[in-house]
């Protein structure tokens, strides 16, 4: 009887193992699939990673043209409206340069007349 139990021991403590054994298989199974599966999914990330990276830095290449682009045409706009600006101010010079002319001429024919005229009163 002892022999018994202990082969029925035996044969129980078999069972259990397979039973481990097979859990165990499809752990393993599961676990290999699912490296896989991560794998799979890292590998495609990290495709999608660098064409972002490409993608931002097209697009900051592309923008720091623009803008140099938009640089370089502020600047000939500032440099014509600088020219403009003194060719204006050349223009209100001479206007005001005539414009002076003008009132010393003026002011000379005034002081002639009234010389003339203060001439005339002590003449009398």
């Amino acid at each position: 009887m002892a022999r018994t139990a202990l082969t029925g021991r035996v044969a129980d403590v078999e069972h259990r193992v397979d039973t481990i054994e097979r859990r165990f298989d499809g752990l393993d199974a599961q676990i290999s699939r699912f490296r896989e599966e991560m794998h799979v999914a890292l590998t495609a990330t990290n495709g999608r990673v660098d064409d972002l990276r490409v993608e931002v830095l097209t697009a900051l290449a592309t923008t720091a043209r623009e803008l140099r682009q938009a640089d370089e045409v502020l600047r000939r706009e500032m440099h014509a409206l600088h020219e403009e600006s003194l060719a204006a101010l050349a223009g209100t010079r001479l206007q005001v340069e005539q414009g002076d002319e003008d009132t010393r001429r003026y002011m000379r024919v005034l002081h002639e007349e009234v010389v003339e005229r203060l001439k005339r009163i002590q003449s009398g």
